[in-house]
């Protein structure tokens, strides 16, 4: 006898001889039977297909070994999602196993006050040191270009015309 798992609903089984047919209850509802088989968890349909095979319908039988069954076998996509829940708690739980291992703990460590970094504080770590002779020394190159005067030579045929100053060249 199949027994349903934990986390799905319970279904009973009947089974036919016949292939592929379909019963109607007296409500007008049809019951398919697909590859001789015919699983409803409706307790109303139970009791009538139950008083059916009770009265000796020739067409559909109970297995003993297989009264019920679990709903992953008439909707496996639900039973997949339901697998994957599971993998996935697992995981989630070993990894909360690890995280609170003590033989994995890394230490403490003091972080100290947190200061925001600047030109200044960054300074100590570059390769000339001092801040304050590296922003001089850069406001220096700065200047001289600004002041600079820029002498452009033609060297070859120009595409198109461009007004030259006199540069006394």
């Amino acid at each position: 006898m199949t027994t349903p798992s934990s986390n799905l609903i319970a279904a009973h089984l009947f089974k036919s001889p016949l292939q592929s047919w379909v019963f109607i209850l007296p409500n007008g509802k049809r019951l398919n039977f697909i590859k001789g088989v015919c699983i409803t968890s409706d307790p109303k349909e139970i009791a009538h297909l139950n008083m059916e095979i009770e009265l000796g319908h020739p067409s559909m039988y109970i297995d003993p070994n297989e009264i019920t069954v679990s709903l992953d076998r008439t909707d496996p996509v639900a039973a997949l999602k339901g697998r994957m829940r599971l993998e996935v708690l697992k995981e989630l739980q070993a990894e909360m196993a690890a995280a609170t291992d003590p033989n994995n703990d890394m230490g403490n460590s003091d972080p100290g006050k947190f200061t925001p970094a600047s030109t200044s504080s960054i300074a100590a770590v570059t390769v000339n040191g001092d801040a304050a002779a590296r922003l001089a020394n850069l406001r220096n190159s700065v200047a001289k270009v600004a002041d600079a005067t820029v002498v452009v030579k033609q060297t070859g045929p120009v595409p198109f015309v461009v007004p030259v100053a006199e540069t006394g060249v």
